[in-house]
């Protein structure tokens, strides 16, 4: 299944813009958009069925592609079965590593709030 934006043309564009990738836009038959970074790499967007599609140079195709996928997936405008099949099997480890982390110390953040409300409670308690 060919993954699907499910934003406008505006959503499309401020997510490449997140991609930090310099390039051009073009404005295509059919509602078809298309998105040219610098480096040869290619998107493609047909407004009227959410169809994107990327090809070009190979490394600059598969960086807008991985790149553009995640901001478009972390902003809940993508849909594709296969959308983190896309992503480098390490990258994606030290990714899930970063978020194992960052759980950790918002466990232990959690934690110590509570003792301080525990404290709090007992010394109301006690007044």
């Amino acid at each position: 299944m060919k993954p699907k934006f499910l934003g406008n043309y505006s959503d499309l564009k401020r997510c490449v813009l997140r991609t930090r990738l310099d390039g051009n836009w073009r404005e295509l038959e059919n509602n078809h958009k298309q998105f040219r970074t610098y480096g040869d790499g290619i998107l493609n967007w047909w407004q009227s069925t959410g169809t994107i599609q990327f090809q070009g140079e190979k490394s600059a195709a598969t960086e807008l592609e991985r790149t553009f996928i995640k901001i478009a997936s972390a902003n809940g405008l993508l849909h594709s079965k296969h959308s983190t099949a896309l992503q480098d099997p390490t990258e994606e480890i030290d990714e899930l590593k970063e978020l194992v982390a960052e759980a950790r110390i918002k466990i232990r953040k959690l934690k110590k709030l509570i003792k301080q409300a525990r404290i709090t409670i007992a010394a109301t308690r006690n007044n």
